[in-house]
C-alpha cells in the first residue's frame, strides 16, 4: 500500500504556453514537432509536481463531432473527386481517436493516398476554422476539475491523435489553458498516441509509473498500455474499454479516483504505518477508513481471481464475463481506496464542530451539516461494498476453481467492511436533528445490509462446499 503522494497535469501546443520554453523545431514526416520542457521556475517548484494526468480530447473533455460532421461534409460535397461521398454523424463518431491518415483511408478508400489526404486536410482545416466560432460542447465539470487537479499539484497534459492546431482551439474555448503544462498530437509528430505519451513523459522527466491517461476508447487504452501508463476510462464518452485501471462516469469523479491510484496522505503509508496510525489515539483513520480499505482488498482479491482465470482453455466461454467483472472490481477498488482519505477528511470538520460552545447560535446548524457529511462517506463505502459482493459472486461461480478460495475471502472481507461502514453511518445519524433524513438513511442501510450480508455468506458457503 506504499504509493508516492505528489502530483502533476499536461497538454502541448508549440511555444506560447506559459511556463514552457521552445528548444527547437525538427521536421518530421511533413510536420513540425516542437520540443518543449517545463521551466524550472517558482511556479512549478511550488507545485512539486511528480504525478501527471494526461487527457484525450474528443469524448473525454468535449464533444465536437456535430461540428466536425458539418465541416467535413461541406468539403466532401465541394470536391468532385469525392464522387458524392459524405459521412453520417454516427460514422464521424466512430472515427474519433483515429489519425488523419486513417480517417482519410476510411472516408475515401478508392482514391490515391495523396489525393484523399489533400481532401481530408482541407476538411480538417475547415473544421478548425468553424470550431473557432462554433466550439464543441465541454462535458460538465471539465473546467472545475482541471482547476481542482492543478490546485492539488497534479501536472496536466493533453495527448490526441488530432491535427496540429486542434488542441489550441479547444483550449481557447475551455478556460483552463493556464492549468496545462504540455501537449502533443499525431498531426504534429506523425507518431501514434502511445509514442506521443512516451515523448511527453520523457521531455518532462516523468516516469510512466507516475502518470495516467484519461480516455474513452479501446484505442486510448491500447495507447496507454503501449506507453506503460495506467488508463482511466471515461465511460461517458464515445467508446468502450477492455480492462481499464479505473472508470469514471463523469470527469468530476477524477480527483477522487486519482487519490486511489496515486495514493498520498494515508494511502501513502506502508501497511505497518497505516495500522500503527489506526492503533494510535488519533481520531483518523478510524472505522470508516478501515472499512474502505478492507473492501478495497476484497475487491482486489476478486480481480486477482479474474487475472488467473483468463487465458485458460477451460474458462474460454466465460472470458468476456470475467473481463467485465475485473473492470468493475478494479473500479470499485480504486473508489474504495479514495474513501480512506475522504472519510478522514469528512471527520475533521465534525471534530472541530464538537468544540463549538453550546451557547453558540450556529452550533446546531454547523453540527447538522457536519454530521450529514460524516455519514455520507461510510454510506458510500457501504454501497461500494454491496457492489463488490455482487462481483465476487461472479468470480466464485465462474473463476478458476484453483482460485475460488480467494473469491470467498474477498466476499468475507467485503462483508466485514459492510458492517463496519453501516455502524459508522449509524454513529452519525443517531445525533442528527433532521430525523426524517436520518431514519430514511438508516432504513436503506438496514435493508441492504440484510440482503448483501446474506449474499456474501452464500458465496462463502458455496465455495466451502465446492472445496469439500
Amino acid at each position: 500500500m506504499h504509493v508516492s503522494c505528489t502530483h502533476a497535469i499536461m497538454v502541448a501546443e508549440p511555444c506560447t504556453r506559459r511556463g514552457i520554453i521552445l528548444n527547437r523545431a525538427l521536421p518530421l514526416q511533413g510536420h513540425h514537432i516542437y520540443r518543449v520542457r517545463p521551466l524550472p521556475g517558482p511556479e512549478l517548484q511550488e507545485k512539486n509536481i511528480m504525478n501527471y494526468v494526461l487527457f484525450d480530447i474528443d469524448g473525454t473533455l468535449w464533444d465536437a463531432v456535430p461540428q466536425m460532421h458539418a465541416s467535413w461534409n461541406a468539403v466532401l460535397e465541394s470536391r468532385p473527386e469525392s464522387a458524392g461521398r459524405t459521412l453520417s454523424l454516427q460514422e464521424v463518431y466512430s472515427l474519433m481517436g483515429h489519425t488523419g491518415e486513417e480517417i482519410a483511408a476510411y472516408t475515401l478508400p478508392r482514391l490515391p493516398e495523396e489525393l484523399r489526404m489533400d481532401i481530408m486536410s482541407e476538411a480538417f482545416a475547415r473544421e478548425h476554422e468553424d470550431l473557432k466560432t462554433i466550439p464543441g460542447t465541454f462535458y460538465p465539470g471539465v473546467g472545475e476539475t482541471m482547476r481542482q487537479l492543478s490546485a492539488a499539484g497534479y501536472g496536466i497534459g493533453i495527448i490526441s491523435n488530432c491535427q496540429d492546431g486542434y488542441i489550441g482551439i479547444m483550449l481557447s474555448h475551455g478556460g483552463f489553458r493556464d492549468f496545462v503544462i504540455d501537449s502533443e498530437c499525431s498531426g504534429r509528430t506523425g507518431m501514434p498516441k502511445g509514442d506521443n505519451i512516451r515523448l511527453l513523459l520523457e521531455r518532462n522527466h516523468v516516469s510512466a509509473d507516475d502518470a495516467v491517461y484519461v480516455g474513452d476508447t479501446y484505442m486510448d487504452e491500447a495507447a496507454s498500455r503501449a506507453a506503460g501508463v495506467r488508463f482511466v476510462f471515461a465511460s461517458y464518452g464515445f467508446g468502450k474499454a477492455s480492462c481499464p485501471d479505473a472508470v469514471i462516469r463523469s470527469i468530476s469523479e477524477l480527483p477522487d479516483i486519482l487519490t486511489g491510484l496515486f495514493g498520498g496522505g494515508l494511502l501513502g503509508k506502508s501497511s505497518a504505518e497505516f495500522t500503527s496510525l489506526l492503533a494510535s489515539p488519533s481520531s483518523v483513520p478510524g472505522g470508516g477508513g478501515a472499512s474502505a480499505l478492507a473492501g478495497a482488498i476484497g475487491a482486489a482479491l476478486g480481480d486477482m481471481v479474474g487475472e488467473l482465470t483468463l487465458g485458460k482453455k477451460k474458462y474460454k466461454d466465460v472470458e468476456d464475463e470475467i473481463r467485465e467483472a475485473m473492470t468493475a472490481a478494479r473500479a470499485l477498488r480504486v473508489r474504495l481506496l479514495s474513501c480512506v482519505e475522504k472519510d478522514a477528511a469528512a471527520f475533521e470538520p465534525l471534530s472541530r464542530a464538537y468544540g463549538i460552545p453550546k451557547d453558540d447560535p450556529d452550533r446546531e446548524r454547523v453540527m447538522e451539516a457536519c454530521l450529514k457529511d460524516a455519514a455520507a462517506v461510510p454510506a458510500e463505502i457501504f454501497d461500494l461494498c454491496c457492489e463488490a459482493i455482487e462481483i465476487q459472486k461472479i468470480f466464485a461461480e465462474k473463476g478458476s476453481r484453483l482460485m475460488i478460495s480467494d473469491a470467498a475471502t474477498g466476499a468475507a472481507l467485503c462483508r466485514g467492511a459492510l458492517y463496519g461502514a453501516a455502524i459508522n453511518v449509524r454513529v452519525n445519524t443517531r445525533l442528527m436533528k433532521d430525523r426524517d433524513y436520518a431514519e430514511q438513511l438508516d432504513r436503506r442501510i438496514r435493508e441492504k445490509l440484510e440482503t448483501y450480508s446474506s449474499l456474501a455468506q452464500e458465496i462463502y458457503t458455496s465455495v466451502e462446499q465446492k472445496l469439500s
